[in-house]
């Protein structure tokens, strides 16, 4: 009698998430930032950090009852979609009040640091 194994679920590449966080970002941008552009420099520096906590930082997941090496795309989607919400409005509220046309990086450093900063996984610490 043979016995077969159920597939092994297969977790998301760096490459992977790398796309589908900057889908994810450009998505939440256009909805939150209209008509404020945001540049591709802050759509990658949000990947990296997101994917620098899921690679290196799996104890602050797994604290919030996510194991990291078992998630998937839909599922990092859903998670980060609050919190990408949240730094991208306060992003835009630091723009607005330079009457600029596009976000800055200091503006999403600005959000992670001062008002926010404990923003999961963006800083260590507040889940959202």
């Amino acid at each position: 009698m043979a016995i077969t194994l159920a597939p092994k679920k297969e977790l998301p590449t760096a490459s992977q998430l790398r796309k589908t966080l900057t889908k994810l970002i450009y998505s939440i941008a256009l909805e939150i930032c209209h008509p404020i552009p945001i540049q591709d420099n802050i759509s990658q520096l949000l990947s990296d950090i997101i994917i620098e906590s899921l690679l290196h930082r799996k104890e602050e997941w797994i604290n919030r009852g996510i194991d990291p090496s078992k998630i998937t795309n839909d599922e990092i989607i859903k998670l980060l979609h609050s919190s990408l919400s949240i730094l991208l409005s306060e992003a835009k509220l630091n723009a607005k009040n330079d009457d600029r046309e596009h976000l800055l990086l200091i503006d999403i450093l600005v959000g992670i640091h001062e008002p926010w900063c404990r923003i999961f996984p963006f800083c260590r610490g507040r889940n959202v």
